[in-house]
């Protein structure tokens, strides 16, 4: 979400709540046996391949250059790690040098890799079924819509049509029993199941409470049952917070351009992105990944679950190459098939990457995004393109078709992100986070938010009808058609993996600098009565209009737009602030949300007295054109307001998000 764009918009924002509901609970699975196998072992290569040198190099530099506080790097080949290197600093004002061995990163969404392999586990027992109504599953109900059943495979890839959500999922403190946090935070459903890509952190930790009930045991333990113990990832938890002998460990999160260390970042949904780990335990979970679900002798999955589970099964967009495994990001680079997931919160970046064709996989973890805001994301993302070209078939040399045959103009507009939040005081804030795409006289498309490393805008030429490749990478971009034959929809792996982008109305756009206007006109009138105080001699209060009705909204409309305006700063203060502090977007902040709400109310009925203002001024002879022409102004903008809160459901009262 772009929060800047909110400093010129200024609109107080409010939420609306999605209700649970309940049934009576079903009876849990008998226990899963844990894994009887012996201990893993995993062999380590002295760093002297070529590739050992390369990945060493460029993550040295990436750490030097964008002023990142720590990286560690493991590397994999052929079940063999062949570099296991940290560099800069887990704790940068105690000068605590970051270690492979002994640092923790908090893995953030990688997470949910591990869910999905306890789930890949309990269908091979036949415990669960991956086509079957999760309502079988749970002791709750997820509402019925559309006329077909959420399945587990529906989340796995992503494609459950949630709403996005963001209460539950990072509220502080303290963890709430999982079936409370599940239960009381339904999302809304947006999509018809398996139809649309839009990544769920809801879904994946739906999944981690069906694998809990199926197996008879909690998440924490089963994960530690079932993988950390197998593997030897001695030091690996989901428990909140960390335990006492391994906290300490724990590398420092850093906002970018701050020396300044973050609190530990709770996850209340803990099989969605709970999990702490050093990279030396990642580098063994990366090694069984690497090698067909098992390591040695020990065996987590069968080769065929792991394989399925790294083969694309929903595409971002009908036709693209990339989207969703079975929990894994999947796609092509250059002819070579990847693997893998990422994973993010404010002061930590990861990434687990796996060419399942080369016996190839890599792990790397950041405690912070650098000196300019996204290095660590663009580092990582860099780097598995950078490992895939050294695998690629020989590139193909892409022939375009002519200009006159290219669609690149059918696809041209505004889109938004199927993740996004549909209803609530955060819907605007994503509505404003738009994606522009532009044709091109050669019949290539531009999208805005793909950009190359110097800023300059990557390019999708024509290769077929609706059918777009990025002319460096070659990586596809695909047109979704509705049934009237209109562009409705783009997807494609460099775009967004996680999530298809829908055409909105061209006016999203231009909202921010609509909206933005009809604040700028909010604020000259708030200004514009001191001024005249001190531009007349004596600093006299001006007469009031003799004018009946004048003589009682004026005073309020003067008011008003101070009102406005004051409500206004204090959402942009708190969404700003909100965008480094996750809490204060969870139940925590519950209190400050509402008495902003409250405030968003006065400030919509001060609106409606600007308008009724702007009205009686229009038939008032005594306050003069000029004054009237500015009163009538701010009308316009109270209306332009006025709209925007009932457009973005700004207005309700429900602590819901």
């Amino acid at each position: 979400m772009r929060w800047w764009r909110l400093a010129i918009v200024a609109v107080g924002l409010a939420g609306a709540a999605a209700p649970a509901q309940e049934t009576q609970p079903a009876l849990l699975s008998p226990p899963a046996a844990a894994p009887t196998t012996a201990p893993a072992q995993v062999s380590v290569a002295p760093p002297q391949d070529d590739i050992a040198g390369f990945v060493d190099g460029y993550i040295r530099a990436a750490v030097d250059q964008q002023g990142l506080p720590s990286a560690s790097i493991v590397l994999v080949r052929d079940g063999r790690i062949i570099l296991s290197k940290a560099y800069g600093y887990a704790d940068l004002e105690k000068r605590l040098a970051a270690s492979t061995d002994a640092t923790l990163y908090r893995q953030a969404s990688i997470s949910k890799l591990f869910t999905w392999l306890l789930v890949m586990q309990l269908v091979e027992q036949g415990k669960l079924d991956l086509d079957r109504d999760v309502n079988t599953y749970l002791d709750f109900r997820i509402p019925p819509a559309f006329g077909k059943p959420i399945t587990l495979r529906d989340l796995m890839t992503h494609t459950p049509g949630f709403d996005e959500r963001l209460r539950g999922v990072f509220d502080p403190g303290v963890p709430k029993p999982i079936r409370q946090t599940m239960s009381g935070n339904i999302p809304s459903r947006e999509y018809a199941p398996g139809t649309t890509m839009a990544y769920s952190n809801y879904g994946a930790a739906l999944g981690g409470y069906i694998a809990e009930r199926a197996a008879g045991v909690p998440f924490e333990q089963l994960v530690e049952d079932r993988i950390f113990r197998p593997l030897r990832m001695t030091r690996s938890t989901f428990r909140q917070p960390v335990p006492a002998s391994l906290g300490g460990a724990v590398a420092k999160g850093y906002l970018p351009g701050s020396r300044e260390a973050l609190d530990f970042e709770w996850v209340a949904t803990t099989s969605a992105g709970g999990m702490s780990a050093t990279p030396a335990d990642m580098g063994r979970f990366l090694a069984m990944l690497a090698g067909g679900g098992a390591l040695n002798d020990v065996r987590i999955v069968s080769p065929q679950s792991i394989a399925t589970m790294m083969r694309l099964q929903r595409p971002v967009a009908a036709g693209a190459s990339g989207g969703y495994g079975l929990g894994f990001m999947v796609g092509e680079h250059k002819g070579v098939r990847h693997a893998g997931h990422g994973g993010n919160l404010a002061g930590t970046a990861t990434y687990i990457g796996v060419l399942p064709d080369h016996g190839i996989g890599w792990y790397v973890a950041f405690n912070g995004q650098g000196a300019n805001g996204n290095a660590a994301n663009r580092v990582r993302g860099e780097l598995g393109r950078l490992m895939a070209d050294r695998f690629a078939r020989q590139q193909v040399p892409l022939r375009p078709i002519p200009a006159a045959q290219s669609t690149a103009k059918d696809a041209a507009g505004i889109y938004l992100s199927a993740r996004r939040i549909h209803h609530g005081f955060l819907k605007l804030a994503d509505a404003l986070g738009y994606v522009e795409v532009t044709p091109e006289k050669d019949g290539a498309l531009t999208v805005s938010t793909a950009k190359r490393s110097d800023g300059s805008l990557r390019r999708w030429v024509p290769i077929a009808r609706d059918r777009f490749a990025e002319e460096e990478t070659g990586s596809p971009l695909v047109l979704v058609r509705g049934a009237d034959g209109r562009v409705t929809r783009i997807g494609g792996e460099m775009l967004s993996p996680v999530a298809v982008l829908e055409r909105a109305p061209n006016w999203v756009g231009s909202a921010s600098i609509i909206l933005g206007a009809a604040m700028g006109v909010m604020v000259l009138a708030a200004l514009s009565v001191p001024a005249g105080w001190l531009l007349r001699s004596g600093y006299r209060r001006p007469q009031l209009p003799r004018y009946g009705l004048s003589r009682r909204t004026l005073p309020l409309a003067r008011l008003g737009v101070w009102i406005v305006v004051g409500v206004a700063v204090a959402w942009i203060v708190y969404l700003t602030r909100a965008e480094q502090e996750i809490a204060l977007l969870t139940s925590a902040s519950d209190t400050n949300l509402l008495l902003l709400r409250i405030a968003t109310g006065l400030g919509a009925l001060m609106l409606v007295i600007i308008l009724i203002d702007g009205i009686i001024a229009w038939g008032d002879p005594t306050r003069g054109w000029p004054r009237r022409l500015g009163v009538i102004a701010t009308s316009a903008s109270a209306v332009l307001l006025l709209w925007a809160i009932v457009q973005f459901e700004l207005l309700t009262f429900g602590l819901s998000f």
